[in-house]
């Protein structure tokens, strides 16, 4: 069992930015890692999924599936076996989200396609914290290398959803309420102590601004962002995005903790800055704002209740409010 932490050493805290259809080449041939894989098995790609499982998503709330089997090949042609693995707040959402999203039929001998909901979990303990534990699903924590893959967007929350946030989404799924209700900003940190990718690649191929991280609208970047450390790199992509990383509390709050450094020691590419809107809604309906809701949701059984058999009905009626109140908001 591996628990994943970066690599502090500032010979690794570089970031890479790429652009065009040899960015993923640029990234390898960067930071070195073949040599950083050569010795590896088993690599697990945690992608950014979950708005796939609703009909009629945005292509840009989601990792684009091109970058997936871009990664996904040039570790094949390492030798290297590969996991593409989500996990949301039911094994239902996942399952629509793995197939809407095209990442199912990318299965092969060599490749394997994982509803993390469906596999067992393990306790994990986060010692000198409000969540105290997570339930981490095991082929997480079983990976020989686990690489974080998020699209580049916005979000209600927490201004930005990168790498660090991605990692929510390789935790059981009672963990995300139980985060939510101790503290979002926090509870992002907490976790990147124990599960923190060993590389975070941003994909702003196609990324989104506005109403994130679902109803937002699309900017084409035709960008990656890689590195080994998980702060910088999400700093890096908020100054992307045109956000001072500095303003953006959980990356205070990862460099405070040691999690890693909101300045690299290095950076290859091009910064070019593209002032993204940032995500406000009218009316708060992300009830994750609610601790009431999150509360509740810690409670499997009412969580398997409200996410296994109600959640697409509840769904499909808050996105016409909030797409109501958006346009409601542009016409004022």
């Amino acid at each position: 069992m591996a628990i994943h932490l970066r690599n502090m050493e500032a010979s690794m805290n570089k970031v890479v930015i790429a652009k065009g259809n040899t960015a993923l080449n640029y990234i390898f041939e960067e930071l070195n890692l073949f040599k950083a894989l050569e010795n590896k098995e088993r690599v697990l790609i945690k992608p950014n999924l979950r708005a796939a499982a609703v009909e009629n998503y945005s292509a840009c709330a989601i990792t684009n599936l091109t970058v997936i089997k871009d990664l996904t090949n040039k570790l094949l042609d390492m030798g290297l076996s590969v996991t593409i693995g989500e996990c949301t707040s039911s094994r239902y959402i996942t399952e629509k989200a793995l197939i809407r999203s095209g990442v199912k039929k990318l299965a092969s001998r060599n490749v394997e396609i994982l509803n993390l909901n469906k596999e067992s979990t393990k306790k994990i303990e986060i010692p000198n914290t409000k969540l105290k534990n997570i339930e981490v699903p095991r082929p997480i924590l079983e990976t020989d290398f686990l690489i974080s893959l998020p699209v580049m967007k916005t979000h209600t929350l927490t201004l930005v959803s990168l790498s660090m946030k991605n990692m929510m989404g390789a935790t059981g799924e009672t963990t995300p309420p139980k985060m939510h209700l101790k503290g979002i900003s926090q509870s992002i940190v907490d976790i990147n102590k124990v599960i923190s990718p060993d590389l975070s690649i941003i994909d702003a191929t196609r990324a989104m601004e506005g109403t994130g991280p679902n109803l937002g609208t699309e900017v084409k970047l035709n960008t990656l962002i890689g590195g080994f450390n998980p702060v910088s790199v999400d700093s890096i992509g908020a100054k992307m995005m045109g956000f001072e990383p500095y303003t953006i509390e959980h990356l205070v709050l990862a460099e405070k903790a040691n999690v890693g450094r909101i300045e690299p020691d290095k950076i290859a590419g091009k910064l070019n800055v593209k002032k993204f809107k940032e995500s406000r809604h009218g009316i708060i309906l992300d009830m994750y704002s609610y601790n009431w809701f999150n509360l509740l949701m810690t409670n499997k059984v009412v969580h398997s209740i409200v996410y296994d058999y109600s959640y697409f009905l509840i769904k499909r009626l808050l996105d016409r409010i909030r797409s109501r109140d958006r346009v409601d908001t542009i016409k004022n």
